[in-house]
């Protein structure tokens, strides 16, 4: 069953779909939280240069939820 294109709180769980999918949001946030700290960056800088919250950074960070299309276009407008 795919993922409610609506919702960006969704857990990339196996219940959820694919247990690669939840692999591949894992692998994401690894690398938005690699991006992030290379420069220095914490969260809280992150997410204000997205325009975005600081949980829901920790949490695509961290897997726990996917991002929407705009909210990734932030992220890697912000990372450069």
């Amino acid at each position: 069953m795919p993922w409610p294109c609506s919702s960006t709180r969704t857990r990339p769980t196996e219940e959820a779909g694919n247990p690669s999918d939840a692999a591949l949001w894992t692998e994401l946030g690894a690398a938005i939280r690699q991006l992030r700290k290379e420069p220095g960056l914490t969260l809280v800088q992150l997410a204000r240069l997205a325009e975005l919250s600081h949980p829901l950074l920790s949490q695509l960070e961290r897997g726990l939820t996917r991002p929407s299309m705009p909210s990734l276009h932030r992220i890697a407008r912000a990372l450069g």
